[in-house]
C-alpha cells in the first residue's frame, strides 16, 4: 500500500511552514501535520512517520501472532498430557 499523503502550499504561512502533509485514513482522523519549507520537505516528515508507525504496527501483529502460537502450543501439549 502506497503512503495515504496528502500534501498543500499555504501562501499565508510563514516561508519555513509554507508547506503541509498530512496522512488521509479516509473516514479516520489523524490529527497530525507535517510542515516544512518545501513540498519534498512535508512529504518525507510524514512518510517517515508513516513508516515508523507501520513498522510498530507489523512488529505488534508479529508479536500478537506468535503469542497465539504459543498458545496453541501450550493446549495441544495439555491435550497430549491428559
Amino acid at each position: 500500500m502506497s503512503e495515504p499523503i496528502v500534501t498543500y502550499h499555504s501562501v499565508n504561512a510563514d516561508p519555513a511552514r509554507a508547506w503541509v502533509a498530512y496522512i488521509d485514513l479516509g473516514h479516520d482522523y489523524l490529527g497530525i501535520r507535517f510542515s516544512g519549507s518545501s513540498e519534498e520537505e512535508a512529504f518525507v516528515k510524514a512518510t517517515d512517520f508513516w513508516a515508523e508507525k507501520q513498522a510498530e504496527r507489523d512488529a505488534a501483529k508479529a508479536s500478537r501472532e506468535a503469542a497465539r502460537l504459543k498458545a496453541a502450543q501450550t493446549r495441544a501439549q495439555k491435550g497430549e498430557a491428559a
